[in-house]
């Protein structure tokens, strides 16, 4: 809540290794200072979530986090409902919410992804 912690992002993509990064240089893409995943349609889905949130509550408890909330939206893909987490505890949004609860939706995203495909191109 304090902005203390910042996280890589979590880029999901069609492949692996997409064609663009079949250069001998880029050997592994979580090299590129981010969180690397894939599946067939590039969303979110139950596995990804599920990874993620895994590898993020490992990362808090070596942070020496006692009790972290990740406040989520309401998309029922995203992750089963008794995750075995540690010290994190995941909140769903009501359903409906406005934008000004969910500011990712009020063109963050678009924003950001804009911007990340920008620097990555360079």
């Amino acid at each position: 809540m304090d902005g203390s912690i910042k996280l890589k992002p979590l880029v999901i993509n069609e492949s692996l290794k997409p064609m663009e990064f079949s250069h001998k240089h880029v050997k592994n893409l979580n090299n590129l200072g981010n969180a690397w995943y894939a599946n067939t349609k590039a969303w979110m889905n139950g596995a990804v979530s599920e990874k993620f949130l895994q590898k993020f509550d490992v990362d808090m408890i070596r942070r020496k986090r006692k009790q972290v909330i990740l406040l989520v939206d309401n998309k029922p893909c995203h992750i089963r409902e008794h995750l075995p987490l540690k010290v994190t505890t995941v909140v769903w949004l009501p359903p409906n919410t406005i934008a000004r609860f969910q500011p990712m939706d009020a063109g963050i995203i678009k924003s950001f992804k804009s911007q990340y495909n920008k620097l990555l191109v360079k």
